[in-house]
């Protein structure tokens, strides 16, 4: 009998790992719960980051499995060599056309253009439009004026070149005001059937 309880006291130690993973296991879930359903946790986006680059270095590089996906980053080298692409609305209708010269099937965008583009303000931007439809005499001027009226196009310039693409999707379309229901969809901006 004493020698049972002797080889009892080994087994337990020897599961030692096991208590220590279920304990884990459960104030890792005890703590995930409270972060999803009471309160966020200080720290958890973060720890999860650190959580996925460990694992990926972990994992360790690894070949494409296919070049028919090809993911375009706008890093700070882009940022020093074409800043209107970050700027205006027309830097990013330049980059969907040179996108759309290489035939892709899909270019899916994960942008938000949340509001109108102003490159001047509102009442500025309108008097050179209106000086626009009536150019002044000196051609000159009349160039300067023209110049300034197709730099504020630029919304236009950009849904232009999503028609003349066809295969830009964009995460999201909002209409915004009280006419959200009667509203039209911008040219360019149709659903490709």
């Amino acid at each position: 009998m004493m020698r049972r309880m002797g080889s009892s006291r080994v087994r337990r130690a020897r599961n030692v790992p096991l208590w220590t993973a279920i304990a884990a296991t459960i104030v890792a879930t005890t703590l995930a719960v409270v972060h999803a359903r009471v309160v966020p946790l200080p720290g958890m986006a973060s720890l999860e980051g650190l959580s996925i680059d460990a694992r990926f270095r972990m994992r360790g590089a690894r070949a494409p499995g296919t070049d028919r996906i090809v993911i375009v980053a706008l890093d700070d080298d882009t940022r020093v060599e074409a800043p209107e692409v970050f700027q205006t609305r027309r830097g990013y209708a330049r980059l969907f056309d040179a996108l759309t010269a290489y035939d892709p099937k899909v270019v899916a965008v994960d942008l938000l253009f949340g509001s109108r583009e102003e490159i001047l303000p509102a009442e500025l931007a309108e008097r050179v439009r209106a000086a626009n439809a009536t150019p002044p005499a000196d051609p000159a001027l009349a160039a300067l004026i023209a110049a300034i009226a197709e730099e504020l196009r630029g919304d236009e310039v950009l849904a232009e070149a999503l028609g003349r693409s066809k295969r830009v999707v964009l995460g999201a379309y909002f209409v915004q005001g009280a006419a959200v229901a009667n509203a039209k969809e911008p040219a360019g901006f149709a659903v490709a059937g």
